[in-house]
């Protein structure tokens, strides 16, 4: 395989004796690391075209790509959702943090969120919990600064484009004509849905809670 490791070590020992010969294998070993790295992300743009391949009519394609941007402007909503509630639990539990009569000393908010297909899905069991993918996020205390730069401004922005497609064949353009919520990125660039899969997602489910922490 191509990231199979070459190793210098490997050749004969009077080989590696040669004078400045560990310098050489420190410079193999370094455009190595290089070489790995690329390869590395070539892998990855290779799988990810190959989910993303359109493999449906025009007409099934297009019913795709209008129920995933349909489920996109959901996302948006629950990104608002999101920075309300964690913005707002924020706020109580560090209130309660700079209380010296509460026992309170440190803090992480978490949220899960799940992603089902629905009842008339062909895959739905009743037996089963019929979800497509779930992801968590968290925040922890004395991160302040986060709430605007990583909650506001970047992965529940409404208004950053996430999009991986910008760059790919034209069979994809449809998908370039709306921003890409974070969560939508997450669902094909991390959780490795194609499209058809996510727009087969019915129902969202959205869990938060705070952990208070006491230590002495």
């Amino acid at each position: 395989m191509l990231s199979e490791k070459f190793n210098v070590l490997s050749m004969p020992s009077t080989l590696r004796r040669i004078r400045g010969f560990d310098a050489v294998n420190k410079v193999v070993e370094s455009k190595y690391k290089q070489f790995s790295s690329i390869i590395k992300k070539l892998d990855q743009d290779i799988s990810f075209a190959h989910r993303n391949t359109k493999t449906q009519s025009d007409e099934e394609w297009q019913d795709i790509v209008q129920s995933v941007k349909k489920l996109n402007e959901r996302f948006r909503e629950i990104n608002v959702l999101i920075k309300d509630e964690v913005k707002r639990q924020y706020k109580v539990a560090e209130a309660r943090v700079n209380d010296n009569d509460d026992w309170v000393r440190d803090f992480e908010i978490e949220w899960e969120i799940e992603f089902y297909i629905g009842e008339d899905d062909p895959a739905y069991q009743e037996d089963d919990d019929n979800y497509i993918a779930r992801f968590s996020d968290s925040l922890s205390y004395d991160s302040s600064d986060k709430l605007d730069d990583y909650i506001e401004e970047f992965y529940y922005s409404n208004n950053y484009d996430h999009n991986e497609f910008k760059n790919l064949s034209d069979d994809k353009s449809d998908l370039n004509s709306f921003i890409h919520t974070f969560m939508l990125h997450e669902l094909y660039d991390h959780q490795h849905l194609s499209f058809e899969e996510i727009s087969r997602i019915k129902i969202i489910w959205v869990d938060f809670k705070t952990i208070y922490q006491y230590y002495k």
